[in-house]
């Protein structure tokens, strides 16, 4: 332990001294005085007879006392305090994870890991002295700074007991590269970190060296269940019908395979009971169709016996308001289209599911702009930017597109199948189907093939720069077989929404993950918000929140922009689902702090309070010595 002062600029008092020490140096010189009578002053003298060299005596305690108040003062001042010695932290910077795997309840006591990571640090900071100064970094998906560097250990104990949980992601490097610069500021300075998921450290990693680790995870088996993905869309052709993509993941804490069960409601009503088998740490995706009205509530809830995390077992969404897709067609001639895929078009925009705005090479570009470009045989000078594009029977190559031009058409009867799952095959007999090929496409990058005939890709579907596209190597005008399958306007059905789905302008109702900013228009606005709360019945009334062109979506439930357009916000986060056990990471790693014992404990931190007790003792010994005999 060392001695220091929290407000050493008041040590500059002590110059005072200088003036007790002139009093004292300076000896008046005596006078002869005329009075009438001297009775009363032998009186005096004889009651404070003294030998000289005990007046010498006192005037030089008198000196000392006064000396030893004013510099007790002086250190009361600067606010004198035992802190750890050099090579030792002289301040701590407390770091605590407040993302949403902190609401997991692993005892029957009912105290989720916030509260574990609360008693803990508190514990812990007991054993500090308390003039050592301390700050208090909260994180989620950013860092905050709650509390900076204070010796007020009343204003510690209230932030940490304000301290909520978020039902957001975590991102620890953020975090932990300001409390890094905070604890830089005078160094050295301890950083502790509370969370449940710290992860473990390995030789050279840079990420928890120095740290002090706090794990308060709930051991090394854990189980937990989460919904980590979650979107509906309509069911192409089939008016009233939506599909929802459930993706479901278990915790790597899991000890065993475990079958769970999930209720699916429409409007209140059970709509199905999906039951599928998770292995530790595994996820399970698959697609749920349901009826309905557009604008009904959607409710997905998962139920398994062993679930520690409640804010992720929940999903809900309203059936999409999808407005009619516009779909921009062009060709080289708009009076030699293609019949059949004007037919299969037709076939589409029966249902009131698009608009289509068709054109020649003369009307291009267009004077409104589409979610999805079909392109029929022919390709623009310059590729379009924004929307997404379907491209039949490609003449040459352009931006993303790389297609080889046949001198011929080649017939393809023996059609292989690359990815059955894609959502452009969907409900496709891609086995029954012939075709004739035009054109050799090359596929590349994010490109998948999904139908091949040989080794050459027929159909391919991905995304390039953000844009998606599907690729079309044959013309439906050519192949005998294909235009007159009803498999054919399905093709073009999935193949339009599917483009359009990465499209913001067409998804009226995207269900988005907290954390992530949300766009509220250039002028700003606000969100109005449904909290999904489940211990109060389900969505609640959230009020409003504002924050500019941008708004973090920071809570669950159903958002609404004042242009009338929704949404929905959900955890959907593999990371915080997938619950690691703790045991094995060492809890008092990184620099240690002293613990004071004996005397050191007994005179720990700010001695003000001793200082002002010693200036009342010399009061007192100084009227005691030098004011006993006094005349009343």
């Amino acid at each position: 332990m060392a001695i220091q002062f929290l407000h050493p600029s008041a040590l500059w008092l002590g110059l005072l001294a200088i003036l007790p020490i002139l009093l004292y140096l300076f000896r008046r010189k005596s006078r002869t005085v005329d009075v009438s009578t001297l009775i009363f002053f032998k009186e005096i003298a004889r009651e404070h007879q003294e030998s000289a060299w005990l007046r010498k005596l006192k005037r030089l305690v008198s000196l000392l006392l006064t000396l030893a108040l004013l510099a007790l003062a002086v250190l009361a001042l600067g606010r004198l305090l035992f802190a750890p010695t050099a090579g030792e932290a002289k301040g701590v910077v407390l770091l605590v994870d407040r993302s949403a795997s902190m609401a997991a309840v692993d005892s029957s006591g009912g105290q989720d890991r916030l509260d574990r990571a609360r008693d803990l640090l508190r514990m812990k900071l007991s054993l500090v002295p308390t003039g050592v100064p301390i700050a208090l970094v909260a994180y989620d998906t950013r860092p905050e700074v709650l509390v900076p560097r204070t010796t007020n250990r009343r204003e510690i104990d209230r932030a940490l007991e304000a301290l909520e949980v978020r039902p957001v992601p975590d991102d620890p490097q953020a975090a932990l590269a300001l409390a890094r610069r905070i604890a830089e500021l005078e160094g050295p300075a301890e950083i502790w970190w509370a969370s449940d998921q710290i992860p473990m450290p390995e030789e050279g990693d840079e990420v928890v060296a120095g740290v002090r680790q706090f794990p308060v995870g709930g051991g090394e088996s854990v189980a937990n269940f989460g919904i980590t993905g979650f979107q509906i869309r309509p069911v192409p052709l089939e008016p009233g019908r939506f599909e929802a993509f459930i993706e479901v993941s278990a915790s790597e804490g899991l000890k065993e395979a475990t079958e769970i069960s999930l209720d699916v409601e429409v409007g209140g009503v059970l709509a199905g009971v999906p039951r599928i088998d998770l292995e530790p740490g595994g996820q399970t995706g698959f697609y749920q169709r349901v009826e309905g009205a557009r604008g009904q509530m959607m409710q997905i809830s998962i139920q398994a016996e062993t679930d520690v995390l409640a804010l992720d077992n929940r999903a809900v969404a309203r059936l999409p308001e999808a407005r009619p897709l516009v779909v921009n067609w062009f060709s080289a001639d708009k009076a030699k289209r293609d019949p059949f895929l004007q037919l299969g078009l037709q076939a589409i925009a029966e249902e009131g599911q698009i608009e289509i705005w068709s054109g020649g090479a003369e009307n291009w570009p267009p004077e409104i702009p589409g979610d999805v470009y079909l392109f029929d045989g022919w390709l623009p000078d310059q590729w379009p930017t924004e929307g997404a594009a379907i491209v039949i029977d490609p003449p040459a190559s352009l931006g993303p597109v790389t297609s080889r031009r046949l001198s011929a058409g080649l017939p393809r009867e023996d059609i292989r199948v690359a990815d059955a799952g894609h959502p452009v095959l969907y409900r496709i007999s891609s086995s029954r189907i012939a075709v004739t090929q035009t054109c050799v496409l090359d596929t590349y990058g994010s490109l998948q093939p999904l139908w091949f005939a040989g080794d050459t890709p027929l159909l391919a579907a991905g995304e390039s720069e953000g844009q998606r596209l599907v690729l079309l190597g044959f013309s439906p005008r050519q192949s005998a077989q294909l235009p007159l399958m009803a498999d054919f306007p399905l093709l073009l059905g999935n193949a339009l929404f599917w483009c359009a789905e990465a499209t913001d302008s067409y998804r009226e109702s995207p269900t988005l993950a907290t954390g992530s900013y949300l766009d509220t228009g250039d002028d700003g606005g606000e969100l109005r918000w449904e909290d999904l709360r489940p211990e109060k019945g389900g969505l609640i009334p959230g009020g409003a929140s504002s924050g500019g062109a941008a708004i973090e979506l920071d809570r669950q439930g159903l958002w609404t922009r004042a242009d009338g357009s929704s949404g929905g916000s959900l955890l959907l986060s593999r990371h915080e689902t997938s619950l690691s056990g703790m045991a094995a990471i060492d809890g008092e790693s990184g620099a240690k702090l002293s613990e004071p014992t004996g005397v050191r404990r007994f005179l720990q931190g700010e001695l003000t309070p001793w200082v002002l007790g010693l200036v009342v003792l010399l009061l007192l010994t100084e009227s005691w010595l030098f004011h006993r005999h006094s005349v009343h």
